[in-house]
């Protein structure tokens, strides 16, 4: 029996993609999930860590603005181009061109001005604000690559050539390792930061030349803001600035966690490591084929109705399998802290910590899965202006929570807030996706 339904799973060509890619996600992000890890056992908890982690945070910030662009909305215009017999490889060139261009300009900015905020929103002492802005230095490279890496890698998963871009960041996460047991005796915390950026460089090589030996498509690069470019960049900037602020909600719960002392930057950071693993799992694989699935067919048929039903059934096999999941991973909390950060410098009140952390992190697993696969259904139809809407909410609720929270449950209450307002918001995406493909 068990045997007969395997074959069947394996005979639909979606549910095989789904598996593969997911299998190979997993693999390629796992080795990534290894890092905060050995940074654990290399550096401990101290004000070092906290210091990278919150310079990191700020840089993850951005990059996390941008990587759902390249590897999430894109796919419908490649698709939509794909159909209409467009140049692809135009189409990638200016938009690779004109979002460099734009981010060194965004980038100077930012530099600029994050150096008086830093001091505003954070009580680091003065030497640590240096090493702070340092860091962010070191690590901007990593804003530029990041913006190539995705596009390369949701232009291949539009062509479904989903296995190489689900498997590269372990190019990225070894070489980033490498680095860090090389140069920490020489750099310390900063060796972290060029390992980042030296990954990175790797993967965007490995998927350059991929494309090139697969020809899928010829990049063009030039700087004329084609139709179909500005369209794009239109789309785009709706979630860029959601997701700009919704980004802010991790930097909130930073620099919120700073204001309870020493090493509570790093308690939430090393949780929110650990409850990523079952995330990329639950959305890795299935969120990149679907997402190239349902723009192929949206842009074949223009059936909303049916699209709704898609994505329905999906949401329900998900909830069931994120709800079974979370029982378990509260279940095996205190199990996986011990094992994961039990064997370095951390003190036993700081492991209670981060397991409070995690376990208010993996409530949190069904609504955001459920959500993940909704504003992919939005992106699909390029809505992007209810990410945008519902980013904006869950920043001003975050932050109110937060403020009521840690004062009774410490920096275990950032972790909680998170979920309730992640909860609130998927009620607001269903109904706005039930609104804008049934009732329409």
């Amino acid at each position: 029996m068990g045997n007969r339904l395997w074959k069947k799973a394996f005979d639909n060509p979606l549910a095989r993609d789904v598996f593969t890619t997911t299998a190979w996600s997993v693999l390629g992000k796992g080795i990534g999930f290894t890092i905060p890890f050995f940074i654990a056992a290399w550096f401990g908890i101290t004000n070092q860590t906290d210091i990278f982690f919150f310079a990191y945070g700020i840089i993850l910030f951005i990059v996390t603005i941008i990587i759902p662009i390249g590897e999430n909305i894109i796919v419908p215009y490649i698709a939509e181009a794909r159909s209409s017999d467009r140049d692809v490889g135009s189409f990638i060139g200016g938009v690779l061109a004109a979002a460099t261009v734009g981010l060194i300009i965004l980038i100077g900015i930012f530099l600029l001005a994050m150096k008086p905020l830093l001091s505003i929103v954070t009580r680091f002492d003065k030497q640590s604000l240096k090493t702070v802005y340092m860091l962010l230095l070191e690590i901007t490279p990593l804003i530029v690559l990041s913006v190539w890496s995705s596009v390369l890698v949701g232009s291949m998963n539009a062509y479904k050539k989903f296995n190489l871009p689900a498997i590269s960041p372990a190019f990225r996460a070894i070489v980033n390792l490498i680095f860090i047991y090389i140069f920490k005796g020489f750099w310390g915390i900063h060796a972290i930061a060029w390992g980042y950026v030296a990954g990175e460089a790797v993967r965007v090589s490995i998927l350059l030349w991929t494309i090139y030996k697969l020809r899928l498509f010829s990049i063009s690069f030039h700087a004329r803001l084609s139709g179909n470019v500005r369209e794009f960049f239109k789309t785009a900037s709706f979630q860029v600035i959601g997701l700009i602020a919704f980004g802010f909600n991790p930097i909130v719960d930073q620099a919120m966690a700073s204001w309870l002392g020493t090493g509570n930057i790093s308690v939430l950071y090393y949780a929110d490591r650990i409850y990523a693993i079952p995330l990329t799992i639950g959305i890795s694989g299935l969120s990149v084929v679907l997402l190239s699935e349902w723009s192929k067919k949206y842009y074949t048929n223009k059936d909303t109705e049916a699209l709704f039903r898609d994505s329905l059934r999906t949401i329900k096999i998900i909830a069931l399998i994120a709800i079974l999941a979370t029982v378990l991973f509260c279940l095996f909390s205190g199990w996986m802290i011990r094992v994961v950060y039990g064997a370095g410098s951390i003190s036993a009140d700081m492991l209670t910590n981060i397991r409070s952390c995690f376990i208010f992190f993996v409530l949190g697993l069904t609504p955001y899965l459920v959500a993940t696969v909704v504003i992919n259904v939005h992106q699909v139809l390029k809505h992007t202006k209810v990410v945008m809407q519902w980013a904006f909410f869950s920043v001003a609720a975050n932050i109110l929570l937060n403020l009521v929270l840690m004062k009774y449950m410490g920096v275990a209450g950032l972790a909680f807030s998170t979920t309730f307002v992640c909860a609130i918001g998927t009620v607001y995406l269903l109904r706005r996706l039930y609104k804008d493909t049934v009732k329409n």
